[in-house]
């Protein structure tokens, strides 16, 4: 039902939507891009941190999820759409129902950015393998399911033991 294209789609896993914002104020200047701050960058109009952005970033979730939607018509849409500002952050939405309807921040609110300083974390960088590789690993209720197999494992081991200690 779309004409658009996404950056990148791969199916059963993400849909990543890129953009390209403008840099914060106080940019210093360097050889390659003399004016700092006061050139105006290629791509979006809005600066970085600013209400606008933050609009910017939750319009590339959803063109995103509309792709994620549209995509493969009668297969699940992918778990995980990932929202770029090039060269700065990635946003992580998820929805693992297969319905690709509800995409939300992941893994919660507060940490679902990744800064480009973030990607020098082996965790952060594993995290964004899987969602790219093996994205279901990821579900919180597939770890939730083997927990509690553990939690009943260890129970009734318990339970054994202390039926044969009478």
């Amino acid at each position: 039902g779309t004409t658009g294209f996404a950056d990148l789609f791969k199916s059963a896993c993400a849909v990543v939507e890129g953009k390209q914002m403008e840099h914060a104020v106080g940019t210093p200047p360097t050889a390659e891009d003399p004016a700092g701050d006061k050139k105006r960058r290629r791509g979006s109009s809005v600066r970085r941190g600013t209400p606008g952005w933050e609009a910017k970033m939750r319009a590339a979730k959803e063109q995103g999820a509309r792709y994620a939607r549209s995509a493969e018509p009668g297969r699940p849409a992918p778990p995980f759409v990932l929202a770029v500002d090039v060269g700065f952050c990635i946003d992580v939405h998820a929805d693992f129902s297969g319905e690709g309807r509800a995409y939300a921040p992941f893994p919660d609110a507060r940490r679902f950015r990744v800064r480009l300083a973030d990607l020098a974390d082996a965790g952060t960088r594993e995290t964004l393998r899987l969602v790219l590789t093996d994205p279901h690993t990821l579900d919180p209720s597939r770890r939730q399911a083997e927990v509690t197999r553990d939690v009943a494992a260890g129970l009734a081991r318990l339970s054994a033991t202390l039926e044969e200690s009478g």
